[in-house]
């Protein structure tokens, strides 16, 4: 039998696939200009550097997020059993954190979660 050659393994499945929809509480709606730059991340329950990191616009919230697939930020290290999904309409454009910015996050979750809703709901001070 000849060997198949210059086939690697196939890379192993994240175990992060947390998905759901993330939303804007109504009372900071008007907040969010359409060219906003929206992050939502997930970090391990305990805190930390984020796992993983989408981004989007304003404009196009409401919107459904889905890490499956999403590069990971630590590499191959280990996923944690619980993550927090936050997100943030950044007003400076990147992903730091600044006064002003809208934020949210969901309650801790597996990180294989359907359905997770996330809310902005708070401006950061």
């Amino acid at each position: 039998l000849a060997a198949d050659q210059g086939s690697a393994a196939p890379a192993p499945a994240s175990p992060l696939k947390v998905a759901g929809r993330l939303q804007v509480d109504g009372a900071l709606a008007g907040q969010v200009a359409p060219e906003d730059a929206v992050f939502v991340f997930v970090r391990g329950e305990a805190g930390g550097p984020p796992l993983a990191a989408l981004r989007f616009k304003g404009g196009e919230l409401p919107v459904s997020f889905d890490f499956d697939g999403a590069m990971l930020m630590m590499g191959d290290g280990p996923v944690p059993e619980r993550v927090v999904i936050a997100a943030r309409v950044s007003k400076g454009g990147d992903a730091t954190a600044r006064a002003g910015d809208l934020e949210g996050a969901s309650a801790p979750v597996a990180p294989d979660a359907e359905g997770v809703t996330v809310t902005i709901d708070r401006v950061r001070e």
